[in-house]
């Protein structure tokens, strides 16, 4: 074995989930649009392939054409099987062979616009793209869209089945008119891409850096690509600057520094100015979203010198317009902690009540840990523990599990 072949399995992790979504647009773009699902199979191969010969062969001197050629002989090997697919194969054989990187964000911008304008329910469509463009398994997908893992995995089988038995449903979306037909459900899986990278489901990392920096990078090219252009994609491209400024100060406590215990000094002043540009940007018209509303919470937190300082009248108020436009369990928690920090620990575990009673968060170690965290402050200290307790049966052991631990042992009241 060579010398690196123990941190091998790390760095094809890193590489595949961060050339996933190229290696699979450029496959598509050069093979048809029939053959999304062979096109997702040879990168998967590759990535196998990858990790059997690299610790006894060591690791190529650019891993991404290495992973982008394999995937592409791959393909070759299939369709030169395939009677029918003759032709296509010797058309792709004539094609340089070499990495994916070339044009790469206007081939996922259009494989993400086309995963996001199929004829299939929307329900179906969002983990498809995830899927495809951002390469999340069904794990990951089915804690960013808050549904079990066994329903996620039926959902995409039965939407590859489909797109197998139907494949002139699948059509690349290059002009402009599909583009931004498709722009809705293209901003949910951008958004549903960065919240995975910035609270990764599963794995060691506490940030996983590769999709947080892609899904910053197609906000940005949603809000600027002239078919896609508007308020929404700017109010998206704000929220994912504001939030990945703070990463340089998150990275520290082993990457789970909350919001209250970072030091903004450290926060990428850059990243702020574009969020403020990008959001002044958004406020130039169009109906009020989500993105809006969580944008201006982040441009509130970035404003404030300090948490302490930090304006809760405003943020609570942006958490009540964003529950009428687009209610859920965890705006729902995010607003029960805004109110204990402006009317206290009691205000907040009220507002947490009816969570605790429909049961929405019930399997969410973060909803049990915020709880937690209000009836140590309120001094209720039994029901606190029973409420750690629970949060750390819902985490695995890894650095999720140790930082729930720190935090369950913390001398005295603490903020959420």
């Amino acid at each position: 074995m060579t010398p690196d072949a123990a941190g091998v399995p790390g760095l094809v992790a890193n590489l595949f989930r961060h050339s996933h979504a190229r290696v699979v647009a450029t496959l598509v773009a050069r093979l048809g649009p029939d053959r999304l699902d062979l096109a997702e199979d040879v990168t998967q191969d590759a990535l196998l392939a990858a990790l059997r010969t690299w610790p006894f062969r060591g690791v190529p001197a650019d891993p991404a054409a290495w992973l982008f050629q394999a995937a592409r002989n791959r393909a070759l090997d299939r369709l030169r099987h395939e009677a029918t697919a003759q032709r296509l194969a010797a058309r792709i054989a004539t094609e340089p062979a070499g990495s994916a990187e070339g044009d790469v964000p206007d081939e996922v911008l259009v494989l993400l616009a086309t995963c996001a304008a199929l004829p299939l329910p929307r329900e179906v469509v969002v983990p498809l793209a995830l899927s495809v463009v951002a390469g999340l398994s069904a794990r990951e997908i089915a804690r960013a869209l808050l549904l079990e893992e066994s329903t996620v995995a039926q959902r995409l089988v039965r939407a590859k089945r489909r797109l197998r038995e139907a494949p002139a449903l699948v059509v690349l979306r290059r002009d402009d008119a599909s583009l931004a037909a498709a722009l809705p459900a293209a901003l949910d899986v951008v958004y549903l891409i960065f919240n995975e990278g910035f609270a990764p489901s599963r794995g060691e990392d506490p940030i996983r850096l590769d999709l947080i920096a892609d899904a910053h990078r197609l906000a940005e090219a949603l809000a600027d690509h002239p078919a896609t252009a508007g308020s929404a994609p700017h109010a998206l491209a704000a929220l994912t600057a504001f939030l990945a400024a703070r990463l340089p100060a998150r990275a520290e406590a082993g990457g789970f520094a909350l919001l209250p215990d970072q030091d903004r000094r450290r926060w990428d002043q850059r990243l702020i100015q574009r969020g403020f540009h990008r959001l002044q940007a958004a406020m130039g018209g169009g109906t009020l979203t989500r993105f809006h509303l969580e944008a201006e919470i982040a441009a509130i937190h970035a404003s404030a010198p300090a948490w302490v300082a930090t304006d809760w009248d405003r943020i609570v108020a942006a958490y009540d317009k964003l529950l009428r436009v687009e209610p859920s369990p965890v705006v729902e928690l995010n607003r029960a902690v805004a109110l204990a920090e402006r009317d206290g620990a009691g205000a907040g575990l009220a507002a947490l009540e009816p969570l605790r009673q429909r049961g929405d968060l019930a399997r969410s170690p973060w909803y049990h840990a915020t709880r937690a965290r209000l009836l140590r402050r309120a001094g209720q200290l039994e029901p606190a523990r029973t409420a750690w307790s629970r949060a750390l049966e819902l985490t695995e052991a890894g650095p999720a599990r140790e930082f729930l631990i720190r935090e369950r042992d913390r001398p005295g009241p603490v903020s959420p």
